[in-house]
């Protein structure tokens, strides 16, 4: 993204104390955009009270502004975050009373917006900015809700100095400055189902555990916001332009200061005995990495290569033709004509950042030593130099050395998981570039371990496993996607043992429940990637991702397999099954099934049309299948073939049974085709699609989904329930008290607690799974008009849906979330030109 804005930072003026919290605020301007005539009228200032959780929220916030600004105008945000000398006491969020310090950071003139960060802009600032204030100091929704505020900085300095605003609670502030508040129009702040589409222009996420960005997964047990998906749109957004909140002309005031003592370090070294200038940050942890860089400069031809943060390049040998102290390097184990150029920000020899792009670039042990706000621009520059990879290793423990202001040297220590996903975001504006992330961490019993991930355009054909498990459906699932995927795959059919009955609780990432030839079989090269789907798959699932260590990711489908994501990288489930929300879930409306994917069948030739098509399944714990049941159904089945003619066929299952299969011959027409699975075998999607018409019993998730893919009429045959189970009914009274919106004085959903907690950690957990809802599912069928219930009057279609479900389109999407979010590219073998990534 071409950057149209700038920062700068507020400075304490002369005679400022130490712990003055405008030294510590960064200002992001967007000025007005090139060729827009400035506007006469004065910046838009905005304070945004943020925190570091909430780094991609703050992020967003920013671009909802960019999106919605006037061009012509300039807009100032200034960020409130970790400002000293507030007592945090009972506060909710780590930004509560900075609001309140506004008039004194303004320097007690003109107006100023107050934002919080859980906040996305649908209109113009601009137009809030400018707002008749009238005779009143501030503007905010009510007395207790100053989540959005317009303030006269003048005349709020008094009621509101800097002392009061470190000490007092803030409904003591609030109270003080009572008489001086005026309604805000309810439009600038609309929270959670306030919201209406055309009407509201600020957008506010206050129930903190159905925040889309998951900020305090320790915290709540998150579920999914209503209005998610706008915020999920503008963050797509933002990644396809790069924007980042800092950049290099423009970094954080933390970047600069944290250079400032790296390049102390360098010309003096660390204080430590035995640790000189010269053996400070030398260059020497390289060689722990030059096999894996060597196999992808091998992979990708590379030629040029860039090492961000070399340090002193000690681990290089000079150039033949290069004087000692020039920049371009040589390694010898990554050939004789590759050429290093390297570049480190705070050693002034090769503090000059190089023009142009390299075949590849990389970063060993330098990240973790970055604020974490300045992380995102950071790895865009390393992806936007580099043409073919990246390559970069990061720490997620504590150093042993100490910066100068007593700092530990590795300031940007986050999980596994926080560093995956910073790459995964950086990777979607260049999607033709290869990324390898080397992650070292401690376990529980202190040991350094390492983990490897990968993501971007494949330099080679990435390998893909597919768990085939004995229940046929789940095969089917997994190979559906796998297919989606466009990668070709292995499938690994496994063979289960007597342990494969315990709970997944119990197995957690093993193969203990396979035979042991199954076990034996399952070795290195370990795949890029594992689809499975089913309970029995998942133990065997994780346990190639632990043995792999983090190399191989994952995709779980189905309920039982995917009840909870945290194993997992991806899990792919039907909304209907009321599973935790979670940002690795991907919900269906349908499991996904090959034939939604299937390029053409051939289908029987003859016959006389219509041709029915009956698929039929079977007796569950939760729907009756018994004689009465069965008779019912013959009858209606030769109502309608007499209505409809042509031809009747039944498909069955193996969960029909024998006994049901001779009751049912015995009552229908003796022209009626009835085929088991052993009869019709490989045929039987060929018979599917050549129907003209299906009636399907409505029990089976699968069977549904087979015959919606078709795109042919399709009927539901409801089979009535048993009387629910004691944990049936337990389950399903979990998820009603862990979806429970109670509300606060504020008169929105309060954080979520108590035993709405706990339910929906249990369920999160996988430690209680809430029944199936398949009544819900008929219902979204027939509100999308792709089926009807059998023998009744049509469902009229839901106005709020699309009149039309394609199981083809929805399988084509799932894949692409996938790959989005496990930062896979399209494979595009070399004689190939490069296929666009997602």
């Amino acid at each position: 993204m071409k950057r149209f804005f700038s920062h700068r930072r507020r400075r304490a003026g002369s005679g400022t104390s130490e712990d003055d919290p405008r030294r510590f605020l960064d200002t992001i301007v967007f000025p007005p955009t090139p060729g827009a005539a400035p506007s006469p009228l004065p910046p838009v200032r905005i304070f945004l009270g943020t925190e570091a959780a909430h780094y991609r929220a703050e992020r967003v916030f920013l671009w909802s502004i960019l999106e919605h600004r006037n061009p012509a105008r300039r807009y100032e945000i200034i960020l409130m975050k970790d400002l000293p000398g507030f007592d945090r006491t009972a506060w909710t969020t780590g930004f509560s009373n900075y609001r309140f310090a506004i008039p004194y950071l303004a320097g007690g003139a003109g107006r100023a917006i107050y934002n919080d960060v859980d906040q996305i802009y649908l209109a113009d600032p601009g137009v809030l900015f400018d707002h008749d204030l009238g005779d009143h100091g501030f503007l905010a929704l009510s007395g207790e809700d100053t989540s959005v505020m317009l303030i006269d900085c003048a005349r709020m300095d008094d009621a509101w100095p800097l002392a009061r605003a470190r000490s007092a609670p803030k409904r003591e502030l609030l109270a003080h400055a009572a008489a001086l508040r005026g309604d805000l129009p309810a439009e600038w702040n609309a929270r959670d189902e306030e919201f209406r589409a055309g009407n509201s222009k600020l957008l506010h996420f206050t129930a903190l555990h159905l925040q889309p960005w998951t900020p305090e997964p320790d915290r709540f047990a998150y579920r999914a916001h209503p209005h998610g998906e706008r915020w999920y749109a503008l963050e797509r957004a933002a990644d396809a332009a790069g924007f980042t909140v800092f950049d290099r002309a423009h970094p954080s005031r933390r970047y600069r200061e944290l250079i400032a003592c790296c390049s102390d370090l360098h010309a003096h070294g660390s204080g430590t005995p035995g640790q000189s200038a010269g053996q400070t940050f030398p260059g020497q942890v390289l060689p722990r990495h030059v096999g894996s860089v060597a196999r992808l400069v091998e992979a990708a031809n590379a030629r040029t290569v860039l090492d961000y943060g070399a340090g002193k390049a000690g681990a290089y040998q000079s150039l033949p033709g290069e004087p000692p102290e020039s920049p371009v390097k040589a390694m010898p184990a990554w050939g004789a004509d590759l050429r290093v150029t390297v570049y480190d920000p705070a050693y002034p020899p090769y503090s000059e950042l190089p023009e142009g792009r390299f075949d590849g670039v990389i970063c060993t042990d330098v990240l973790e030593h970055i604020a974490e706000e300045d992380i995102p621009w950071i790895l865009q520059e390393l992806f936007s130099h580099a043409t073919a990879f990246v390559y970069a290793s990061v720490a997620c423990y504590p150093a042993k050395k100490v910066l100068p202001n007593g700092e530990n040297a590795h300031v940007c220590q986050k999980p596994p998981a926080w560093w995956d996903a910073q790459f995964r975001a950086a990777a979607r504006a260049h999607p033709h570039v290869h990324w390898e992330l080397s992650i070292r961490k401690k376990n529980w019993r202190g040991k350094k371990v390492r983990l490897s991930r990968v993501g971007g355009h494949w330099l080679d054909r990435p390998r893909v496993w597919v768990l085939g498990d004995d229940k046929p459906g789940n095969t089917n699932q997994a190979i559906a996607l796998a297919a989606a995927l466009g990668y070709d795959y292995d499938l690994r059919v496994l063979e289960y043992g007597p342990l494969a009955h315990l709970h997944n609780r119990l197995l957690g990432a093993s193969l203990a429940g396979l035979t042991q030839r199954c076990a034996a079989s399952l070795a290195p090269p370990w795949p890029e990637l594992v689809v499975a789907c089913g309970r029995r798959t998942a133990p065997v699932a994780r346990w190639i991702a632990k043995r792999s260590r983090g190399a191989t990711r994952v995709v779980q489908l189905g309920r039982k397999g995917g009840d909870t994501a945290r194993p997992f990288d991806v899990v792919v489930t039907p909304a209907h099954c009321h599973l935790a929300g979670d940002p690795r879930r991907i919900e269906t409306l349908l499991p996904l099934t090959p034939l939604a994917i299937a390029k053409g069948a051939t289908t029987p030739a003859g016959g006389a049309s219509p041709r029915t098509v009956v698929l039929l399944g079977g007796a569950t714990r939760r729907y009756r299948f018994d004689a009465d049941v069965i008779d019912d159904l013959a009858r209606r089945l030769r109502a309608d073939h007499a209505a409809h003619g042509g031809e009747l066929w039944v498909l069955t299952s193996a969960r029909t049974g024998a006994k049901a299969l001779a009751q049912l011959s015995a009552a229908l027409d003796d022209d009626t085709r009835i085929f088991d699975p052993d009869t019709l075998g490989s045929r039987y999607w060929e018979t599917l699609v050549a129907a003209d018409r299906i009636i399907v019993s409505g029990e089976s998730e699968s069977l549904l989904a087979d015959a919606v893919a078709t795109g042919h009429p399709v009927f539901i045959h409801a089979l009535p329930p048993r009387p629910q189970s004691l944990l049936l009914r337990a389950g399903a009274q979990l998820d009603r008290w862990a979806r429970r919106r109670p509300t606060n004085r504020r008169a929105t959903t309060r954080p979520q607690r108590g035993l709405e907690y706990l339910c929906a950690r249990l369920i999160e957990t996988g430690l209680a799974r809430p029944p199936r809802n398949l009544e819900e599912l008929h219902q979204a069928l027939y509100a999308r008009g792709v089926a009807q219930p059998f023998g009744a009057a049509p469902t009229p279609l839901d106005a709020a849906h699309p009149l039309r479900f394609s199981a083809t389109e929805e399988t084509i999407e799932v894949a692409r979330r996938v790959r989005e979010a496990l930062g896979f590219g399209v494979w595009t073998s070399p004689a190939e030109p490069p296929g666009q990534d997602v």
